[in-house]
């Protein structure tokens, strides 16, 4: 692990691997390693960590370049647009079946059909009533 690692893995923690408590059952420079090995286990580097908690690119690698940044921001733009123009307003010829079409792309074509059947008195239940 290297010293800008370990500086890291101590602002994450809290714990300060300098402190003077050797004579106790556990000091915190071990406290420290136990973790960092737990991390090795999981499969998590410090680096990784150090990227999502603090936002601090310690190899450099992670920070994305500013041309991949922009791609995908014209992406979301391009896809938000695309939904915008998918869901605006309805048109003044608006009917049920334009109601439906869009109801069919949140549910299933059984939940829609039972809605519009409801709505539409095609479909009836019959319940028993009690009283008393």
């Amino acid at each position: 692990m290297s010293i800008p690692e370990l500086t890291e893995l101590s602002a994450i923690t809290g714990i300060d691997p300098l402190a003077d408590d050797l004579e106790t059952d556990e000091p915190s420079l071990q406290k420290l390693f136990m973790i960092a090995q737990k991390l090795k286990v999981q499969s998590l580097k410090v680096v990784d960590l150090a990227y999502i908690l603090h936002h601090n690119d310690l190899n450099g690698k992670l920070t994305p370049k500013e041309e991949s940044l922009l791609k995908n921001i014209k992406i979301l733009r391009d896809t938000i647009n695309s939904i915008e123009k998918e869901n605006s307003v309805a048109p003044d010829n608006a009917d049920f079946n334009f109601a439906k079409s869009k109801m069919l792309l949140v549910y299933d074509a059984a939940t829609t059909d039972e809605f519009f059947g409801l709505l539409l008195g095609t479909k009836t239940f019959v319940a028993p009533f009690y009283y008393g």
